[in-house]
């Protein structure tokens, strides 16, 4: 086939984006559904699929190689994000919550091409340009003004450091191709800070502890586009240039501490959060903060990442928050039925614990603390669904039973390391059951339901008391101080001025002159006739 399926993606997608929103809403998606299973065939090997790449002279003395083919070591993670991205478009299309379905089906597609432009990039030119699109397309995507304004802010701000580095790389390197660690000299300068300016940009990106109240405003979204987002956008752009960048973190010896340290309080303040907040969304977006936590763990403590297994856990991932959005969204105090959602949310956690496990089983202690979490988490989750009454719609029931069961039986067949699993199992699953009748977290997140916890997000708190109110006391007191040094300055300076003009005067009526002379007798001689006409002599 002649033309490359990225290409027919991206056009499907914009045609779907420009679509009319209310007639032939689903006819649209066909071209959708079309491309993906057309990319899908073309990476899983069905059929030859041609090389992609131009070359553009942007300067006289630079050529910019724009590279679309996925190589081989990144055809198993381009292929995980097609399907993802099809199960993405999917729920949003059977989704009743979502009133734009072709517009955000448009930019998910659009945002999903980016992504593999950018696992596809050899070069920074091509990594940058598809990274400044990508936010563009997810800013789109966003319907709410605050969640746009933090988004905006904090990822404009990624971008200027991503470019910033690529720029001391170029001015050093004299060469804008992706390279291995091995050309980067020991005697670059600023090494350092390249690593951890990275660090900072990947941590905005995928919303780690102190750069995740960006997404914790998004909880006003709604469940499809919120979880598209959080799985499938920026945090996972943010992956992905880890990825294709992880050698310039070899250049610094301060870059895995950092990521370690980073990637162990994210997983922490994640858990918190997602214990304690009640709020579904607000919820989804912690959960969210714990994955992109146990993702920066495996990165930090293994020695390889295996691409399937990455995508089977974000996969899972993903239908786990879906799961939990769909079952809360569709509560009923009148009809009592929670033994779907028990069973839907059961077979979510075992492939989500399921899946860590497969991706880490080679360091067995990251693996059983991730393992940890991950119970604490779905079992309270689970314990809150059973003490609730749910009521799911059949038509959701039916596809969101058969989507999760789907995605356990994936995940099941493609893990290789099942028996190795199958005794941790043996010890997790009774400990997940007594966690979700007894649940001793209950009573804790019970007395820690108070509406200021609730409601704020503890991060934006710790900001407004630790640094933004000491600038602004400062600020006070250095206006307060200006003001008075004005003033002080102001009234001396007439005061002098004054003294000066008197001494002037006294100094040229003592002077030794006939004008002073004639001018005290004139003087002596108004006095006393002020005196005279106000009675004094008389």
């Amino acid at each position: 086939m002649a033309t490359n399926f990225i290409f027919i993606l991206l056009l499907s997608g914009i045609l779907c984006f420009s679509a009319p929103k209310k007639q032939l809403g689903w006819m649209w998606h066909l071209p959708i559904f079309g491309a993906l299973i057309y990319g899908i065939a073309a990476l899983s090997d069905c059929f030859p699929y041609p090389d992609f790449a131009v070359v553009w002279e942007a300067m006289p003395n630079l050529s910019v190689l724009l590279n679309i083919t996925p190589v081989a070591q990144t055809k198993e993670l381009a292929l995980g994000i097609l399907i993802l991205g099809a199960v993405c478009v999917f729920h949003n299309l059977v989704s009743a919550d979502e009133q734009d379905k072709n517009t955000l089906n448009g930019l998910a597609v659009i945002n999903i091409v980016l992504l593999l432009i950018a696992l596809c990039s050899t070069n920074y030119f091509q990594l940058l340009a598809a990274v400044g699109m990508a936010d563009v397309v997810v800013y789109g995507a966003i319907n709410k003004y605050e969640a746009k304004r933090q988004y905006i802010y904090g990822n404009f701000l990624a971008d200027f450091l991503l470019l910033n580095i690529f720029a001391i790389i170029l001015g050093q390197h004299a060469n804008i191709e992706i390279v291995s660690s091995g050309a980067y000299s020991t005697d670059w300068h600023h090494r350092d800070y390249i690593a951890i300016i990275l660090l900072l940009c990947i941590f905005i990106k995928s919303g780690t502890i102190l750069f995740h109240s960006a997404y914790q405003k998004m909880s006003k979204l709604n469940a499809n586009r919120l979880n598209f987002i959080l799985f499938l956008a920026t945090p996972l752009m943010g992956a992905v240039i880890l990825s294709i960048l992880h050698d310039i973190l070899d250049i610094s010896r301060y870059s895995l501490p950092i990521l370690r340290l980073f990637a162990v309080f994210t997983v922490i303040w994640g858990a918190c959060g997602a214990l304690i907040v009640k709020e579904n969304h607000r919820k989804c977006a912690y959960m969210a903060m714990v994955f992109w936590g146990l993702y920066f763990c495996a990165f930090a403590w293994l020695s390889s990442l295996s691409p399937r297994s990455f995508i089977i856990f974000l996969g899972t991932a993903y239908l786990f928050n879906t799961a939990l959005s769909l079952i809360h969204n569709s509560l009923s105090i009148k009809n009592r039925n929670s033994f779907i959602s028990i069973l839907t949310i059961s077979f979510a956690a075992a492939g989500y614990m399921l899946a860590w496990w497969s991706f880490t089983y080679s360091n067995i202690i990251l693996a059983i603390a991730g393992e940890c979490v991950l119970c604490l988490l779905t079992s309270q989750v689970a314990f809150t669904i059973r003490t609730d009454y749910l009521h799911l719609s059949p038509f959701s029931r039916f596809w969101l039973s058969v989507t999760i069961i789907f995605g356990a039986l994936a995940a099941f067949y493609f893990t290789p390391e099942l028996p190795q699993f199958i005794p941790f199992l043996a010890v997790v699953a009774p400990v997940w059951i007594i966690l979700v009748i007894f649940s001793p977290i209950a009573k804790v997140a019970l007395r820690l339901g108070a509406e200021n916890i609730q409601n704020n997000d503890l991060t934006t708190a710790m900001y407004e008391t630790i640094i933004l109110a000491p600038l602004q006391i400062i600020g006070r007191i250095l206006r307060l101080t200006v003001d008075i040094v004005f003033l002080e300055r102001t009234v001396i300076s007439s005061v002098k001025n004054a003294i000066r003009f008197l001494i002037f005067i006294f100094r040229r009526l003592h002077a030794n002159s006939v004008l002073s002379s004639i001018m005290f007798s004139l003087l002596g001689v108004l006095i006393v006739a002020v005196a005279y006409y106000n009675g004094v002599v008389k």
